[in-house]
């Protein structure tokens, strides 16, 4: 089964657990780009434009996607809203399984 919200391309075949009747169970990986607090704007404008080409490059969706990856083309400020939920989430069921990193 797939943990993620939607079926994956590479393996339309296999059932999300939304699908299987647990859609509050998902879970996914991604990747991106973080630049340190106080990074000049020019840098920051001029790496997020270079992220945004390649996210738009059809050569590189298509290297991407061949190795399993979606590109969500997602940038700036609803990037750090997108970590900021997901943070949220996960420390909610952390807390809520007791779970402690020193045990």
């Amino acid at each position: 089964m797939a943990s993620g919200p939607e079926t994956l391309p590479l393996l339309p075949e296999v059932p999300t657990l939304a699908d299987l009747g647990h859609a509050d169970l998902t879970a996914s990986a991604w990747f991106g780009l973080m630049l340190k607090s106080g990074t000049p704007a020019d840098v920051v404008k001029r790496l997020e434009a270079a992220a945004i080409a390649a996210h738009a490059d059809e050569a590189v969706r298509a290297r991407l996607a061949a190795q399993g990856f979606e590109v969500s083309g997602v940038t700036g400020a609803a990037f750090a809203q997108s970590i900021d939920q997901q943070f949220e989430r996960w420390a909610k069921i952390v807390k809520a399984t007791g779970f402690s990193a020193t045990e």
